[in-house]
């Protein structure tokens, strides 16, 4: 980029006057016919840039430019709670049962926004029964989503109880900082709530990193479908909603479930063994 400058005391405004007006109508004309692309030209109180040529160098508006790559690349971000939608959408879950509070109350927010059908109730357990109950009619994983330590023990009853009932299930509760709670710090409704879940779910998880809440959701449905169905317990700390990534990366690592609990044919044997002690039964129902 070049640049130039006249540098003239105040006994010199006249000449300052005949100079812009020689830089405005003499010298632009001339260097129009030199094949560059910008040249600034100064002007009483500011320098405007003018569409001409300068010495075969190409330069280009680089504030416009700053701003116009600004502007794509927040166009182009994404963040945690709009992950966590998109991969529930894609795996066809489209209802929730919560009671709304900290940290997840913009999560259900934005979920009704999005389209799914929110159902809040009064206590966690009752949301957590009705998750189960929906899992047991539909074949699908209900979704119970609750805050923090006190909402995710009032949920983890019902959690408990769909995985003793073979009904799939996922408990989806924010927690607290896990530097904080690993110290033992004192942080907000401090609770290790993983290991509390650990041993009444069939399965439990934990999400740190956005790029990883797709393959965190797809792991909780399967497991909770496939084999045995039953109850899971899936961890979203505060700090891991608010995160930021690029948008084409957090689509490509949403994960779609195909396929999780495939139907098995019995074999021959295992029939014939069926129908012998319905044929050698005495009072079959």
């Amino acid at each position: 980029m070049f640049s130039f400058g006249v540098f003239l005391t105040s006994r010199s405004l006249g000449f300052l006057k005949q100079l812009q007006w020689i830089a405005g109508y003499s010298i632009i004309p001339f260097i129009k016919r030199v094949k560059t692309s910008w040249i600034c030209v100064w002007h009483e109180t500011r320098t405007k840039c003018e569409g001409v040529s300068t010495l075969g160098v190409k330069m280009a508006n680089v504030t416009t430019s700053a701003k116009d790559e600004e502007t794509e690349e927040i166009r182009d971000l994404t963040d945690g709670f709009n992950l966590v939608i998109d991969a529930l959408k894609l795996n066809g879950i489209s209802t929730i049962y919560n009671v709304p509070g900290i940290p997840i109350t913009d999560l259900g927010r934005m979920m009704q926004a999005s389209g799914m059908r929110i159902l809040s109730f009064r206590h966690e357990q009752n949301a957590g029964y009705a998750a189960a109950t929906s899992g047991f009619l539909t074949k699908k994983p209900g979704i119970c989503l609750t805050v923090s330590a006190p909402g995710f023990l009032n949920g983890l009853t019902a959690l408990a109880h769909a995985t003793t009932n073979c009904f799939p299930m996922i408990l989806i509760s924010g927690s607290s900082e896990r530097e904080i709670v690993d110290l033992q710090q004192g942080d907000y409704e401090e609770m290790d709530q993983l290991a509390v879940a650990r041993p009444l779910c069939k399965a439990a998880y934990r999400v740190l990193h956005a790029e990883d809440i797709g393959i965190g959701i797809a792991r909780a449905i399967r497991s909770a479908v496939s084999g045995r169905p039953g109850g899971v317990y899936l961890d979203l700390p505060a700090k891991l909603l608010a995160q930021v990534v690029d948008a084409k990366a957090g689509a490509s690592s949403l994960v779609k479930v195909v396929d999780a609990a495939p139907q098995q044919m019995p074999s021959p044997e295992s029939i014939k063994r069926a129908l012998q002690l319905l044929e050698s039964a005495e009072r079959p129902l």
